[in-house]
Order: structure tokens, then sequence, then C-alpha cells
């Protein structure tokens, strides 16, 4: 438990948060992805499946989170950024939960 709160401090570290009282509006979608790729790791790794059900399901969420990025990417940030927001929060998460649906069956704990 001890490592989770140093990985967690690190992350949080990483970010560039001094650029945020300037430039605001092009880090929330950052940070709204950070906090998606904490939820959904700390989700997955609790899901009751077995290693290979975790694996396929964190492989689908990691696929999910950066094709996502690379689609939001080509959009204008100022246009579209209630769009962008709800994108990589919403979209990254209902692939984790349709994948951990379609998983469950075969890949759960017994």
């Amino acid at each position: 438990m001890k490592k989770l709160h140093y990985v967690l401090a690190l992350a949080f570290l990483a970010q560039p948060t001094p650029a945020y009282a300037d430039h605001e509006e092009g880090l929330i979608p950052l940070f709204l992805g950070l906090l998606t790729v904490i939820v959904l790791a700390v989700v997955v790794l609790g899901a009751p499946l077995n290693r290979i059900g975790t694996l396929i399901l964190a492989t689908i969420c990691l696929f999910a989170i950066v094709l996502t990025f690379s689609i939001v990417d080509s959009l204008p940030l100022l246009d579209n950024l209630a769009t962008i927001n709800l994108l990589v929060v919403g979209v990254p998460t209902m692939a984790c939960i349709i994948g951990y649906y379609a998983l469950r069956n075969r890949f759960g704990k017994k």
C-alpha cells in the first residue's frame, strides 16, 4: 500500500502544474486523463478476474485511452472543450465497463 502512495505522488508531481495558471484550459484534458487512468487502474486491479482476464481488460482500457487521445488530438481545443473532456473520460470508461462484462463469464474467479 505504501508503494501505491509513492506512485500516486510521483504521478501528480510529474504533471505540468506550474503552467496551469496561464493556460488552464489546455491542461484540463490532461488532468482528466490522469484521473481516468488512476481510477481505471484501481478498478481493473480490483476486478474479480483471473490474471489473463485482468491483462486483457487492462489492454482494452489502455488501448481505449490511447485511441481517445489520438482522436482528440486533432480537434481544436477551445471550440470543442466540452466534447474533448467528455470523450477523454467517457470512452475509456465505457470501453472498460463493456470489456469487463464481456470477460467476466469466461475469466471470472471461481
